[in-house]
């Protein structure tokens, strides 16, 4: 099941709207406060923007971290929705919609408190990082003084929700597109786990690694390529000691349940095909 490019734009549009509205209401609020001949806010206009700042930023992440977790849930059932469609191919019955619920359920769950691969940090600690970053560009704008606001304004507008691309770390670029980021890696880690966690259901042995048709082509030089090239390290004593012939079996991007590689990188849009000899 590949991605969207029409659904990430809208996921993605939605996550950036919530940040432009939080950071125009606190624009508006630095604009038309009243400030002393210094050009400084009055401590207590700074103390109410401040509280204001606080709760811009907490329901900002609450709503990015619903709407990463509905993502995920859609996704997960919709891959799960087109192995399914395979298994029908196959005259294999299919999960009862109790199994799937499950499936999806503890995707999710798995997405969001499991650190991520070589690291400790799971995705709800990493939301709470990027709210503290973004609390700190909002406290820049309310210590600016007036002649210095619009440079402070532009700060945090850059570091809130600037579409362009940062770095490839998660947790890279302004907070929207970090929290972007996380949204597109989870969806691809969920949707890999309910693969894994059906087939081991099911009994089915093997998947393939397959490319996103999104996926920019680096002449399979980038790692995702060469995982959609590669064969498990176990995946041919297995097939042999179940009698497959290995000439019949297209074994580029063939891997075992067991030693399915990881989601690389974040961004990764790669998903995986259940295979039954």
């Amino acid at each position: 099941m590949a991605f969207s490019r029409g659904n990430f734009s809208r996921q993605e549009g939605a996550i950036r709207q919530g940040f432009r509205r939080g950071t125009a209401e606190i624009a508006r609020a630095l604009r038309l406060a009243p400030r002393n001949n210094g050009g400084e806010l009055h401590a207590s206009t700074k103390k109410s923007l401040e509280k204001q700042a606080d709760r811009i930023v907490r329901e900002g992440i609450q709503q990015a971290s619903d709407k990463i977790r509905a993502n995920i849930e859609s996704h997960t059932r919709r891959v799960i929705r087109a192995q399914i469609r395979t298994l029908t191919g196959m005259g294999i019955p299919p999960p009862t919609l109790k199994q799937i619920n499950e499936l999806v359920a503890n995707a999710s769950r798995n997405a969001m408190t499991r650190p991520f691969p070589g690291t400790d940090t799971n995705n709800i600690q990493r939301l709470g990082a990027i709210g503290a970053r973004t609390r700190k560009l909002y406290q820049e704008a309310l210590e600016a003084p007036k002649n210095e606001l619009r440079g402070a304004l532009d700060k945090l507008r850059r570091g809130a929700h600037d579409p362009k691309p940062g770095n490839t770390r998660v947790d890279g670029g302004s907070s929207s597109k970090a929290i972007a980021r996380i949204n597109r890696t989870e969806q691809a880690r969920a949707a890999r786990e309910a693969v894994l966690s059906l087939g081991a259901q099911l009994g089915f042995n093997f998947v393939y690694w397959r490319l996103s048709g999104l996926h920019k082509s680096y002449g399979g030089r980038e790692i995702c390529e060469k995982l959609t090239a590669a064969t498990g390290p176990d995946v041919r004593g297995k097939l042999n000691r179940l009698g497959i012939d290995l000439s019949s079996v297209d074994l580029q991007g063939l891997f075992s349940l067991e030693a399915l590689p990881n989601i690389p990188h974040p961004n990764c849009m790669c998903f995986q095909e259940m295979w039954h000899p």
